[in-house]
């Protein structure tokens, strides 16, 4: 007997849910925004 672990492939290990940049003189990100799921 054993049991089989599948991993869903629309949930990412990780992912970039917002990100801000502004371009100018120089580059600045405000706002970062991550979402980091459990590999198990």
């Amino acid at each position: 007997m054993s049991d089989a672990t599948v991993s869903k492939p629309c949930e990412p290990l990780l992912s970039l849910e917002h990100l801000h940049v502004r371009f100018g003189d120089t580059v600045a990100v405000d706002d970062v925004t991550l979402a980091i799921g459990r590999g198990e």
